[in-house]
């Protein structure tokens, strides 16, 4: 979900023609992001133009259960997403991998363990590979993906700056400045990681580096009619 979607099973990608239909990728990325959720929310915030919701929903489940299941015999209850009542659950980690989730796990620990900058750091190194592109990026124009897409997006930039601190205090400014460029990748307009990237530079006494930061920042921030602040400008001195 951190990218364009992609299934594996056992560590092939799946090909199913039924995921290359857009109702299948938008009922599993809601599901991701919701995790349990009522019918009835599924087919208003997914087909709200559509008569028969109902019976959308239904063929959509089946093609996705195939996709996530399909060695599951007539009959046989379904292992990822359950049915009970009125609601639909995706089942948790213990049974589907999901990169988004393993995100927030990894930065979960890495928050717990703030307080010892070792292992903090290692949580957030093993979390900033997971991210492949913009979340949901198969729904871009979905509104109920947005907030979860800006919390995710803010929340890894932010744990990719402050990961790059922890190096550059470490005195690993090279390992910093590839966290800084992670977290620009993940949100070009983040002014402290453009701060954190000249940090790198000044460390390493390449000024010219700097500039070249505080320039990309200056470029970034005046698509917003913006600029940057005081305390990125000064890191250069200019």
């Amino acid at each position: 979900m951190l990218g364009p979607l992609e299934l594996l099973r056992d560590g092939e990608t799946v090909a199913q023609p039924e995921l290359r239909r857009q109702r299948v990728r938008e009922l599993l990325c809601f599901l991701v992001a919701r995790r349990r959720v009522r019918r009835e929310e599924v087919t208003e915030e997914l087909w709200p133009e559509l008569d028969d919701r109902g019976r959308n929903l239904r063929v959509t489940l089946s093609y996705l259960q195939r996709v996530l299941q399909p060695e599951r015999g007539d009959g046989d209850p379904p292992y990822f997403v359950r049915s009970t009542g009125p609601w639909l659950t995706l089942e948790g980690p213990e049974r589907l991998a999901v990169d988004a989730w393993e995100l927030d796990a990894r930065l979960d620990h890495a928050d717990r363990a703030e307080r010892d900058g070792a292992p903090a750091l290692a949580a957030y190194r093993e979390a900033l590979p997971l991210w492949r592109g913009e979340p949901f990026a198969d729904v871009p124009y979905a509104d109920w993906a947005e907030p979860e897409r800006t919390r995710l997006r803010t929340r890894y930039t932010a744990a990719a700056v402050r990961a790059g601190e922890l190096l550059l205090a470490a005195g690993a400014p090279a390992d910093a400045r590839r966290a800084a460029e992670r977290a620009i990748t993940a949100d070009t307009i983040a002014e402290n990681a453009y701060q954190l990237l000249a940090r790198t530079h000044v460390a390493e006494e390449n000024i010219g580096g700097a500039r070249q930061a505080v320039d990309a920042c200056r470029a970034a921030l005046a698509t917003l009619d913006l600029a940057p602040s005081g305390a990125t400008v000064a890191l250069v001195g200019a």
